[in-house]
C-alpha cells in the first residue's frame, strides 16, 4: 500500500489543482465553450483505448517476458508503435476530412468545426503517446515517475490554457491549441528521455511475429471492453449536449468535475493493485489475492462513502464557490453522480480478479446490455427532466454493474465482504455529515475559510477515528 500512497501524493496534488482552478475555467470561458473543452476531454478518455487498441495493457502484462531492452522487446515495442500510429492515424484522418460531421457529432453545432477538429486531434494524439509511455514505466516498476509525469501533464494543460486566456488574452481556439501542442510535446520529450526511439524504429517487425497472436488474443477484447465502459461513463453528458441548453448542460459538466475527484480513490488503487493480484495469481497464492483484495475494498469504502456524505450536506456550497452564479445545480443531481463514480471504483477494483479469472471477454455481454440500458435511460430521462433524469441514468447502470461485478469476483476468488467494518464507516460518516450541517446552522456566516476548515476538521476526525477503531483497522490497510 505504499507504493499506492506515494502514487496518490503526486495524483492528490494534480487533483486538487484541478479541483481549485475550476473557477478560473469557468469563468473564463463562455458555457459553450466549457461544454467543448470538457466533452473533449471525455471523448478523447474514450477513444485513447480505442486507438491504443489495448495494447497499453499488454505492454504491462508482457514487457517482463520480453525483458526491456533487448532485441524481441525493441521489435515488440516497433510492432506496437507500428499499428496504434497507424489506427491514430486513422482517426485524424476522419476528423480532419470530415470536420462538421465528427465535431457535430461529439460537441453538437460548433463555429469553427475544422479548427476544433484540429485541436482535438493533437489532444488524443498526445494522450496516447503518453499512455504508451506510461504503460512501459509502470511495466519497468516505475510507479512514482508515472505520478510525476502525470501531475506535470496537469499542470502543464491547465497552465498552458490559463497563459493563453490571462496573459496572451487569446481566445478559446487559441487556448485549446496551445493545450494539444504542449501535451503532445511533453509526450514527445519524454519518450526521447525515456526510449531508445532509434534502436527500436530499426529493429523491425521480424522478432515480434511470433508474439502477434497472443498479444492480440489479450489485447483486442480490452478494447470492446474500454468503449463499453467509457461509453457507459459518457453517454449521460453526450444526450445532454444534443438536447438540454447549454446553461444546464455547462452546470452538470462543472458538477461533474467536480465530483470526478474522488476517482482519486479507485485509480490510485488500482494503479498498484492489478500487478500485484497479477503476481499472486501467477503462482495461485489466491490466499494472498484475497487478502490484498479485501484490504484494498475496505480501503476504498473508507476514502469514498466520507466523501458522498460531504458532497450531501455541503457539495452545493462546494459548486457555488467554483463555479459562476449563473450555474447551478441540484444537491439531488450531486448525490446522484457522488454514489455512480464510487459504485464504479467497486466495480473498477472487482474487475481485476474478473480479468484474471476468466479473462477479458466473460463481462462483456454484461456491459453491453448495461450500455443499451443505459442508452435506454438517458433517451426516455434527459429530454424530460433534464440534469436530474442523466444523474439517475448513470447511477442506475453502475449500481447493475457494480452488483454483477461483484458477484463474479466473488464466484472466483474467496472474498469476504467486510461488513462490521462497512457498517462503522457509514456510521462514522454519518456522524461527521451531521457535525458538518450543524456547525453551518451555528456558523451561518462560515463563509469560504470557515467551510473549509469545517471540512477539514470533519475530515480528520472521520480518519482519526477510523484509525483508533479496531474493526476498520486503517492503521494495517497503509502497511
Amino acid at each position: 500500500m505504499r507504493t499506492a500512497l506515494n502514487y496518490a501524493f503526486f495524483i492528490l496534488i494534480e487533483r486538487m489543482t484541478s479541483f481549485f482552478l475550476l473557477p478560473l475555467l469557468t469563468r473564463s470561458l463562455t458555457e459553450a465553450d466549457y461544454v467543448i473543452w470538457t466533452q473533449s476531454v471525455i471523448v478523447t478518455g474514450v477513444l485513447t483505448p480505442i486507438s491504443l487498441l489495448g495494447l497499453q495493457t499488454a505492454i504491462i502484462k508482457y514487457l517482463p517476458v520480453w525483458r526491456f531492452g533487448s532485441a524481441t522487446s525493441n521489435s515488440c515495442l516497433f510492432s506496437i508503435h507500428l499499428v496504434i500510429f497507424g489506427l491514430l492515424a486513422l482517426v485524424a484522418t476522419v476528423f480532419l476530412c470530415l470536420p462538421g460531421t465528427m465535431t457535430g457529432l461529439v460537441y453538437g453545432k460548433v463555429l469553427h468545426p475544422l479548427a476544433i477538429a484540429v485541436c482535438f486531434v493533437g489532444l488524443l494524439a498526445g494522450e496516447v503517446l503518453f499512455e504508451i509511455l506510461v504503460a512501459i514505466l509502470r511495466a519497468n516498476g516505475q510507479i512514482t515517475a508515472c505520478a510525476q509525469y502525470l501531475l506535470l501533464k496537469g499542470l502543464l494543460r491547465i497552465g498552458a490554457f490559463l497563459f493563453v486566456l490571462h496573459i496572451f488574452r487569446g481566445g478559446f481556439i487559441q487556448a485549446f491549441a496551445a493545450v494539444a501542442a504542449t501535451s503532445l510535446l511533453m509526450s514527445l520529450v519524454l519518450y526521447v528521455r525515456h526510449l531508445s526511439v532509434i534502436i527500436i524504429a530499426r529493429a523491425g517487425i521480424a522478432l515480434s511475429r511470433p508474439y502477434w497472436h497472443e498479444v492480440l488474443g489479450f489485447a483486442l477484447p480490452l478494447v470492446v471492453m474500454s468503449f463499453l465502459i467509457g461509453a457507459n461513463n459518457s453517454i449521460d453528458r453526450v444526450f445532454m449536449v444534443h438536447t438540454c441548453d447549454p446553461r444546464q448542460v455547462a452546470s452538470y459538466m462543472a458538477a461533474y468535475s467536480i465530483i470526478s475527484v474522488s476517482a482519486i480513490f479507485y485509480s490510485t488503487l488500482g494503479f498498484t493493485l492489478f500487478p500485484a493480484l497479477a503476481q499472486f495469481w501467477a503462482i495461485q497464492d489466491k490466499s494472498a489475492a484475497s487478502e490484498i483484495m479485501a484490504k484494498a475494498v475496505k480501503l476504498y469504502l473508507l476514502l469514498v462513502i466520507p466523501f458522498i456524505a460531504g458532497i450531501a450536506v455541503s457539495g452545493q456550497e462546494v459548486f457555488a464557490l467554483l463555479t459562476p452564479k449563473n450555474y447551478s445545480v441540484s444537491t439531488s443531481v450531486m448525490l446522484l453522480l457522488g454514489c455512480s463514480i464510487g459504485l464504479f471504483g467497486i466495480f473498477q477494483i472487482c474487475l481485476y480478479i474478473i480479468l484474471l479469472a476468466f479473462g477479458s471477454t466473460t463481462f462483456l455481454p454484461i456491459l453491453s446490455t448495461l450500455v443499451l440500458l443505459n442508452v435506454g435511460l438517458n433517451a426516455y430521462l434527459v429530454p424530460a427532466y433534464g440534469p436530474i433524469g442523466a444523474a439517475t441514468s448513470i447511477f442506475t447502470s453502475n449500481l447493475i454493474m457494480s452488483i454483477a461485478a461483484i458477484v463474479m469476483a466473488r464466484s472466483a476468488l474467496h472474498l469476504t465482504l467486510p461488513w462490521d467494518a462497512l457498517f462503522r464507516i457509514v456510521f462514522y460518516a454519518s456522524l461527521m455529515a451531521f457535525f458538518i450541517f450543524v456547525a453551518k446552522v451555528f456558523i451561518p456566516e462560515h463563509g469560504t475559510l470557515g467551510l473549509f476548515f469545517i471540512l477539514l476538521f470533519s475530515g480528520c476526525a472521520f480518519l482519526a477515528i477510523s484509525f483508533i477503531d479496531k474493526s476498520i483497522g486503517l492503521r494495517s490497510l497503509i502497511r
